[in-house]
């Protein structure tokens, strides 16, 4: 029996290995250029095309009035998502208007995550406070609110930037965290009255004499009876 010869087995051992190349090649190509699947974003059970919500407390007091030009809501998660949402406080002590690009409820509204071009002013002792960020996480119930982007915080002439915030009372009360730049100046005090001049120690004062109605000469004197 003779053996087969080194010259043979060589081309087609190389023969066989660029088979084996060429196969692996293709399904990397295949992997490569077709789209990666996507994971169900969960069912649905609601879709409006411009949606209109008002929010009431458990005690009957109106909340907050939120609007949205789209709105998909899945039942994982209990997750509502809106587009373009607007809300404005309807409390009496709270007084707000919010908007983003969107914003994802969740579970019927004890956390709402927005996002894009983020603005929400806030009324407070007559003044305008204003937030502006790509991003926050606000719980309504608690008046919380948080952002881990860069937020700008505006009330007329001040101003505060920071890399993210932490927040209470409904953006009453702000944390800057992170490198912050501030220009916060006091707000201008009204002039007070002065007070009522003092007399001098050991003057008396006296009051102003005044013009009596009754210009007339006073009578003669009479003489005593007899």
């Amino acid at each position: 029996m003779t053996r087969p010869r080194p010259t043979v087995l060589l081309p087609l051992l190389f023969a066989t290995l660029v088979a084996a190349f060429s196969f692996w090649l293709e399904r990397r190509v295949n992997l490569l250029t077709q789209p990666s699947p996507v994971a169900p974003a969960g069912e649905i059970d609601l879709v409006s095309g411009e949606l209109v919500v008002d929010v009431y407390a458990d005690t009957g007091l109106p909340m907050h009035h939120i609007e949205a030009d789209h709105a998909v809501h899945y039942l994982a998660g209990d997750r509502t998502a809106l587009e373009r949402p607007r809300v404005t406080s309807r409390r009496d002590d709270v007084r707000f208007t919010g908007r983003a690009q969107r914003a994802d409820v969740f579970n019927g509204g004890e956390r709402i995550e927005a996002f894009g071009d983020v603005l929400v002013t806030r009324l407070l002792d007559g003044a305008e406070t204003r937030y502006e960020g790509q991003m926050l996480v606000w719980w309504p119930d608690d008046g919380r609110a948080r952002s881990d982007l860069p937020v700008v915080i505006t009330r007329g002439e001040r101003r505060a930037i920071g890399d993210r915030m932490e927040a209470e009372d409904h953006l009453a009360k702000i944390t800057l965290i992170g490198n912050a730049h501030v220009h916060w100046p006091p707000e201008p005090k009204t002039a007070a009255k002065a007070p009522p001049a003092t007399p001098a120690a050991g003057k008396a004062s006296a009051p102003a004499p005044r013009a009596r109605s009754d210009s007339r000469p006073p009578a003669p004197p009479r003489s005593p009876s007899r």
